[in-house]
């Protein structure tokens, strides 16, 4: 008998608790109110993992209201837009493996696309199902995840360890936030394409910062923009979530000239598009100016002011600047002449007009009998002193001996779609207007020489082109590469 009221004591137990258990729609609904009405209480949706991953920086955001939907809030007048009914809130379950699932989630006609992660009920970050089986290293500093291993080298990684290692110094980093680093990492996912990058983001593209979660989002091996954006929120710790475009990605762009090697390529284009008036800083200083042009040309021009500010202020002095630009009360940012949003603008202007570019690729002949250094049907090397002369019937690549074979440069893929990765390190792409240099390793553009901009064609007649290359450009002698010929 009491064995019989224990089982029915039971089976009622059980009912009465799956009966208060949600269904996984309603626990979304749920989430969905809490979004559009209250989005600071979905901190108590997040598994404490997830939480603890979110925190692990101490970064704080003004302008967010919690940390852990940091960059998927929806804006405030488009929740009130919902809420009066006005505009309608879409979202779509999917079903994953492991009990995971995301919620998309769309605001028809406003640009608003975002997924959520979830385990059982509860949000987590989308690194936690999407790297379920992906590849990880470790590092002092990294954490990376890795899609497709061939797409990421430890090449890639030393170069990311020293240029962090660089801007840490330039930010003025202490022992304590190095310790905090190292025991946090950075987290850094090379995603398979853009594409991929879009599962984490809501939004395809090469690269994505997500701050709710503090994780490097990208599809090429090396990517300084989303580093020096962790990085510099790090190092601020409160701030808005969102400053001004010309300083945001100015900082990002300013810091590659941080790297091993000068950003040669990036102050000559820079200086052309000053000097020329094809491109003014001052027309970048609202957002809306700045997304309006293209970001091949916006972009460098933003960082090399912003280089321009740190070489001039000092970095703690440019860091006060960037945090009153970022401030919500910095009235300087509206309704103000352009020289009040934009500082030392005329002073920037009169510096690029009286510099003039490194020039590490000359395009003019010399008569100068040099000694030959490598002697091929495609290709010819001569020993310039400071340069390497190659006369050349085409593109062509050099490569360590054995180079990487374990990787797959997608960059070579691109520039040369009719041939195929072979573990090349360098790839020189001569046409009649332009000499470009790729390090293939980590898919980077390393220098280049552009008609457009240095108004002079290659050297050479007919099928043969004629350059110098200055040799600090390398990595290593020319004699301890192969050079590989494209017949």
């Amino acid at each position: 008998m009491k064995l019989t009221i224990r089982i029915a004591i039971f089976i009622l137990f059980t009912f009465t608790m799956l009966s208060a258990q949600p269904t996984r729609e309603q626990f979304v609904n749920g989430f969905m109110k809490k979004l559009v009405e209250d989005p600071a209480a979905l901190v108590h949706y997040a598994d404490e993992s997830s939480r603890q991953k979110a925190g692990r920086f101490n970064i704080s955001y003004t302008d967010a209201t919690s940390k852990i939907v940091a960059g998927d809030e929806i804006p405030l007048k488009l929740r009130n837009l919902i809420m009066r009914g006005e505009i309608e809130l879409l979202h779509n379950i999917e079903n994953l493996a492991h009990d995971f699932y995301r919620v998309q989630v769309t605001i028809p006609g406003h640009n608003y696309k975002k997924y959520f992660y979830f385990k059982d009920f509860k949000l987590v970050a989308p690194s936690k199902y999407l790297t379920l089986y992906w590849t990880k290293y470790k590092t002092e500093y990294f954490d990376f995840y890795v899609r497709e291993k061939k797409n990421f080298n430890s090449y890639s990684g030393f170069q990311l360890g020293r240029t962090l290692g660089g801007i840490m110094k330039m930010l003025g980093f202490t022992e304590e936030e190095k310790e905090m680093l190292r025991k946090n990492k950075l987290v850094y996912i090379v995603a398979l394409n853009e594409k991929n990058v879009g599962d984490f983001s809501g939004l395809n593209g090469k690269g994505a910062f997500l701050p709710a979660w503090d994780e490097i989002i990208t599809s090429t091996p090396y990517n300084l923009a989303g580093l020096a954006e962790q990085l510099i929120r790090i190092k601020l710790g409160k701030l808005k979530l969102t400053g001004p475009e010309l300083f945001e990605k100015g900082f990002a762009g300013a810091v590659g000239v941080i790297t091993p090697r000068s950003s040669a390529l990036v102050s000559k284009l820079v200086l052309f598009l000053q000097k020329s008036g094809m491109l003014d800083v001052g027309s970048l200083s609202a957002d809306s100016s700045f997304a309006h042009n293209d970001p091949s040309l916006s972009y460098p021009l933003a960082a090399a002011y912003n280089k321009f500010l740190i070489d001039k202020l000092g970095t703690l002095e440019y860091l006060r600047l960037y945090m009153q630009k970022n401030s919500p009360n910095d009235k300087s940012m509206t309704g103000n002449s352009v020289e009040a949003v934009v500082p030392f603008l005329d002073e920037f202007r009169k510096h690029a007009e009286e510099t003039e570019p490194e020039r590490n690729i000359l395009v003019g002949d010399i008569k100068d009998t040099l000694p030959l250094l490598f002697d091929g049907e495609m290709v010819r090397i001569f020993d310039g002193g400071d340069y390497y002369w190659f006369h050349t019937k085409g593109s062509f690549s050099m490569t360590e001996t054995p180079g990487i074979n374990d990787y797959t440069s997608k960059l070579f893929k691109e520039v040369t779609p009719t041939r195929s990765y072979e573990g090349e390190k360098y790839l020189i792409y001569v046409t009649r207007e332009d000499v470009i240099i790729y390090n293939l390793y980590n898919d980077t553009v390393i220098d280049a020489h552009y008609k457009f901009v240095d108004k002079q064609p290659i050297a050479g007649v007919s099928n043969l082109y004629r350059f110098r290359v200055k040799k600090s450009l390398f990595e290593e002698p020319l004699t301890e590469l192969k050079v590989v010929q494209f017949y």
